[in-house]
This record gives structure tokens, C-alpha cells and sequence, in this order.
């Protein structure tokens, strides 16, 4: 290993220097580690943001002990907002979430983030780290995490990476207060969520992960309006969604459904001269039994 700061930091951003010393990573002791974190320690965020370094660094940090991560958590914590906003260097970042393991760990990442959750959240490099915190066996220890998803929870749904990250809280989630608190806010902001071209996505995991009992007033509500949500190219997923829930579920709300959609000349007349309208009714056209086709078409 050099033992000079910028020739190690120059070898590892180097192609062949960094698939060379990844390969030698197999072999080293922990001694070896200590010297490499501290010749890096000027260069950390230099290498982790480097195309081939931050390669060298997702390795070492599964080679690092809780003691070692933490002396390269200090070593970067001035820079965290950057190295995670990062193409390069969010993946070491995400490495660490991926590893740690202690109290200390999980209040420096706290420490580094909560100042500045909604940017890292919608930002298209730093959203995967807050995805990998959203995982259930630590969520107990992330309330503020939590927290933070349950009061921004609409703007993230119509974000691109704050969706995601919705979604991944969704299903993760096994408290039943969390999930009642969830659907709360989708029911009153459903309208806004259907059209829009990523909450739409939200309604539909809801939809699917809490189950139709949980989310009956849902789509009771989205229901009243389906022609027009069935008009319109986001929404119009979503009442594909609910009307292969009830099919499934409540074959009585079904009918409804199509006798509102399909019987009803008027609403027929409308959706079938659109585009969108025309998919909903093909779909659920698709659902219907041979008897139920014929019964219509008579």
C-alpha cells in the first residue's frame, strides 16, 4: 500500500489501480484497513465520488469493523450532503446503511440527514439511501424517518423518487396505526393522488398491500367519479386496479361497476370516443365471466 495520501487516492481512481487493490482487498488485516482509512482521510470524498474509486470503497467498508466505519463516518460527515447527492457516491453511502449495525451508526446517518430529508428524498442519487433506511426490522428504530414520510407524505407521492420511497414504505409497514394513519391521508388527498401521474402508483401499492377490507372507503370514494377518473390517463389505472379488487372481493360492487360504466348508454357513449376510456372498458370487459358477457350483451 502507498504510504503517501495522493498516490494511494490517484492509484484507486485509476481503472486498473482500483480493480488492482479490490483485489488485494480479500487479503487484508485489519492493521491494513487502519492504515488505508488513514492515508484516505484527506481524499475520502475525492474516491467515493470517483468512478472507480467508490468501488474500492464499497469494498472496504465490508471489510470494516464497527470501529472502522465509524472513523470513516467521521471522516465524511462535512460531506455528506454531496458525496450523496453523488452518482458515484451515493452507492458507498448506501453500502454503509446496508452494513451497519449499532446504535452509534444509526445515529450518525440521523445526524447527517434529518436536516436535509426532503432533498435527499426527491433527489435522483441520494433517494436510494433513504430507500435503503426504509427497511422493516430497523424502521422501529427510525421514527423520524417515519415521521418525516407521514407530514410530507403528498408531496413525496407526487415526486418521481418521493413516490418511491412511499411505496416502499407501504410495504414495509406492520403497524396497523401507521397503515390507518396512511390511508387517512390518502383518502382525503385521493383526488390529487389519482391524477397524478406518480401518486397514482401510491393508491395502486396501497390498494395491494393493505387489502380490500382496509381500503373499501378508498375506493368507494374514487368510485363516485369513475367515469371521469376513467377519462384520464393516470386515473384510469387506478379504476383497473379497483375493479379487479372487487371482482375479487365484493362481486355486488363489481355489477355496480359495470352497470355504471357499461350499461349506462350515456357513460358507454362518453368513454367509449376516448382513448383512456376505451382501456378501462376493454379491461374490464376482460373480467367479466362468459355468462356476464352474454347477460350484457343481451
Amino acid at each position: 500500500i502507498p504510504k503517501n495520501q495522493m498516490n494511494l487516492a490517484s492509484i484507486i481512481n485509476n481503472c486498473a489501480g482500483s480493480h488492482f487493490l479490490q483485489k488485494m482487498i480479500k487479503t487484508v488485516e485489519s492493521s491494513d484497513i487502519d492504515l488505508i482509512l488513514s492515508l484516505l482521510e484527506q481524499n475520502m470524498k475525492c474516491v467515493m465520488c470517483d468512478s472507480y474509486g467508490n468501488y474500492f470503497i464499497q469494498k472496504i467498508i465490508a471489510k470494516c469493523s464497527k470501529a472502522q466505519r465509524l472513523i470513516l463516518m467521521a471522516m465524511i460527515e462535512k460531506d455528506f450532503y454531496e458525496i450523496a447527492n453523488d452518482i458515484s457516491g451515493t452507492h458507498c453511502l448506501q453500502c454503509i446503511v446496508d452494513i451497519m449495525n449499532s446504535k452509534e451508526e444509526e445515529e450518525f446517518i440521523k445526524n447527517c440527514i434529518q436536516n436535509d430529508l426532503l432533498d435527499l428524498a426527491i433527489s435522483q442519487n441520494s433517494t436510494h439511501i433513504i430507500q435503503k433506511l426504509i427497511v422493516k426490522q430497523k424502521l422501529l428504530y427510525r421514527n423520524y424517518l417515519v415521521n418525516f414520510c407521514i407530514t410530507n407524505f403528498v408531496e413525496l407521492s407526487l415526486n418521481l423518487n418521493g413516490s418511491a420511497i412511499i411505496k416502499k414504505l407501504i410495504e414495509e409497514l406492520s403497524s396497523l396505526q401507521l397503515m390507518q394513519m396512511i390511508l387517512s391521508i390518502i383518502e382525503i388527498n385521493y383526488v390529487t393522488l389519482v391524477e397524478n401521474q406518480f401518486g397514482n402508483f401510491v393508491i395502486q401499492k396501497a390498494i395491494d398491500i393493505f387489502g380490500y377490507k382496509n381500503c373499501e372507503k378508498l375506493m368507494i370514494n374514487i368510485l363516485t367519479n369513475a367515469v371521469y377518473f376513467s377519462l384520464q390517463k393516470y386515473s384510469s389505472n387506478v379504476i383497473d386496479k379497483i375493479a379487479i379488487c372487487l371482482n375479487q372481493n365484493n362481486k355486488l360492487c363489481f355489477e355496480r361497476l359495470i352497470s355504471v360504466l357499461i350499461l349506462t348508454r350515456n357513460n358507454l357513449n362518453i368513454l367509449s370516443q376516448n382513448k383512456y376510456g376505451m382501456y378501462v372498458l376493454g379491461n374490464l370487459v376482460k373480467l367479466l365471466s362468459s355468462q356476464e358477457k352474454k347477460n350484457i350483451s343481451h
